[in-house]
């Protein structure tokens, strides 16, 4: 995760007067960098596993309202006729075997 108190202590600490004063600083800059991407890689990852929960959650509601408009359509089977009736008995099946 991405920690900004270590990032400015490390950007901080590369200011210190040393003989290898600029690759401290390009590798305390460096360090920032990669725990910056680091945490918005993370952030990435846990949207998308909450997306897909989300996903998860609306295809088992829509299954739901399925079934229930299949008793329902079932209880009013001599409103349609036999083609019709055929055609719908297919679908259910498709459906049915989707599970």
């Amino acid at each position: 995760m991405f920690n900004i108190a270590d990032a400015i202590k490390s950007v901080g600490e590369a200011f210190i007067p040393s003989p290898t004063r600029h690759t401290g600083l390009i590798k305390s800059l460096s360090e920032a960098f990669t725990s910056l991407f680091n945490y918005f890689k993370t952030a990435k990852e846990c949207q998308s596993e909450t997306e897909l929960i989300k996903d998860k959650h609306k295809a088992e509601e829509a299954n739901n309202i399925a079934e229930k408009i299949f008793l329902l359509v079932d209880d009013c089977r001599y409103g349609f006729s036999n083609d019709e009736w055929k055609k719908y008995l297919e679908l259910k099946k498709k459906f049915n075997n989707k599970d």
